[in-house]
């Protein structure tokens, strides 16, 4: 869904990028972020400006985002930040009344044109049951992950909109932060470490070069899986340029698979109406295979031509839980 967005962005508001710049391409506006920084800090700047306090209050708006000497969005082009005042550009502006409120509709049809408007109706209604018995105001999107790779995200208010107005991607990311903050309550890792390093690195190794391929995030997301954030040390470098689980990372790669039945037990005796055993059926229908060749997502994540998806290897899996980076997305993307 992430890439989706991202790949309508690319192609619907002038931007830059460092690889279009490497190719030749004429710099067209800001630099291009994903779709993580519209839906949880973007969507909140109105035309006449908000007060950073105000903005930092909006749900999932990180404290983080907008501090240090040279905040990612002013510098990429989105905002400007003068006494206190958060101001959108002229580019975001622009962006704001014509593309980024369009997209969602957007994907959504193509997913109900490829995968059958019917499966996808299925897979809405139920993440709206679901998020329904959820009395607490939630982020259209997850938060930031904080240093450590955590997603936090503490009591909120009552939810204030209606579920009729979410879209499917806010239906999606609001119950898979659910799901994150149960597994993570329970976990000795955060579940960015767990999906995307402990989970492909096999009993006898496996090379550092592959973890890329066999995670399905990019080259910039596994640096910050693999260094100094990881606490208890989960891996280490048993011959050169291979990784070998340390017994921290061999405990928390059971756990993971554990957790996950763990969770979704506990989903079926919280949530009324059958809405664990049908949001498993509606998302199997969507999916279909675990490999993603095989799988109708595949076609979904293609990249047009022209997007900078277009100008690297096609990916070989996707995330099996997506990175939000302070590096606003580009080229992390989900």
């Amino acid at each position: 869904m992430t890439i989706g967005l991202d790949n309508e962005l690319e192609q619907r508001m002038g931007h830059t990028t460092t690889l279009g710049l490497k190719r030749g391409l004429p710099a067209q506006g800001p630099w291009l972020v994903s779709w993580s920084s519209w839906a949880n800090l973007l969507r909140f700047v109105p035309p006449e400006g908000i007060s950073l306090q105000d903005l930092r209050a909006c749900p999932g708006v990180s404290e983080r985002q907008l501090g240090g000497k040279s905040p990612g969005l002013i510098r990429w082009g989105y905002v400007t930040l003068s006494g206190g005042v958060v101001r959108p550009t002229k580019d975001l502006r622009e962006a704001s009344e014509t593309v980024f409120p369009c997209l969602p509709d957007l994907v959504e049809a193509k997913w109900a044109d490829h995968l059958g408007a019917g499966e996808v109706h299925q897979l809405k209604e139920v993440l709206g049951d679901l998020l329904s018995q959820v009395d607490q105001e939630l982020p259209h999107y997850l938060p930031l992950a904080d240093n450590l790779m955590w997603t936090r995200w503490g009591p909120s208010a009552p939810r204030e909109e209606t579920i009729g107005d979410l879209k499917l991607v806010d239906r999606l990311a609001q119950t898979l932060l659910l799901y994150t903050l149960e597994h993570e309550s329970a976990s000795e890792v955060p579940l960015t470490m767990a999906a995307n390093l402990v989970r492909v690195i096999d009993d006898e190794g496996t090379r550092a070069a592959d973890l890329v391929r066999r995670s399905g995030i990019s080259k910039e997301a596994m640096g910050f899986l693999t260094g100094w954030r990881q606490r208890p040390r989960l891996s280490v470098e048993s011959t050169p340029r291979t990784l070998l689980l340390t017994a921290a990372g061999r405990s928390a790669k059971t756990d993971y698979e554990t957790l996950a039945r763990t969770v979704e037990q506990s989903w079926a005796k919280r949530f009324q109406g059958d809405v664990t055993g049908r949001l498993r059926s509606a998302l199997e229908q969507v999916v279909v295979d675990p490999t993603l060749t095989r799988s109708p997502l595949a076609q979904l994540v293609k990249a047009p031509e022209g997007c900078w998806r277009s100008w690297v290897k096609a990916p070989e899996t996707l995330p099996h839980f997506p990175m939000i980076l302070h590096r606003g997305g580009y080229p992390d993307g989900a």
